[in-house]
C-alpha cells in the first residue's frame, strides 16, 4: 500500500513508514494535501465507489479557506472506497480514498 500526497506534511512520515510492511504497489491511499472540507466528486463527474477511474480523474475537492483543491486519482484503477464522509473536515495527511491500481 502506498500513501500519496501532493504536499507531504511533517507528520506523514510516520504513517508512510507504518505502511512499508504492506509494500503492495497495487493499492494506493490518497491523502489530503491541506486542511479543509473534502467533498466527493459530483455524480455527473464520477459515479460511485467500485467504478473505474483514470489517472488524474478528480475523486473529490478539498474546500479550504483560500479556495478549492482538486484531489485526483494517482493512477488508473478501481475506486475501492472513500475513507471519509462527504463534507467531512480533514487535515493534511488524512486518508481520503483507496484506489486499487490495475
Amino acid at each position: 500500500m502506498e500513501l500519496l500526497s501532493r504536499e507531504a506534511p511533517a507528520d506523514i512520515g510516520a504513517a508512510a513508514s507504518s505502511q512499508d510492511a504492506l509494500a503492495d504497489t497495487h493499492h494506493r491511499i490518497v491523502v489530503s494535501p491541506a486542511f479543509g472540507k473534502f467533498v466527493h466528486a459530483a455524480p455527473m463527474t464520477f459515479t460511485a465507489e467500485g467504478e473505474w477511474v483514470s489517472a488524474g480523474q478528480v475523486l473529490g475537492t478539498l474546500e479550504t479557506g483560500d479556495g478549492t483543491i482538486d484531489v485526483p486519482s494517482p493512477c488508473d484503477g478501481w475506486l475501492v472506497d472513500y475513507l471519509v464522509l462527504d463534507g467531512q473536515r480533514v487535515r493534511p495527511g488524512t486518508a481520503l480514498c483507496h484506489v486499487e491500481a490495475e
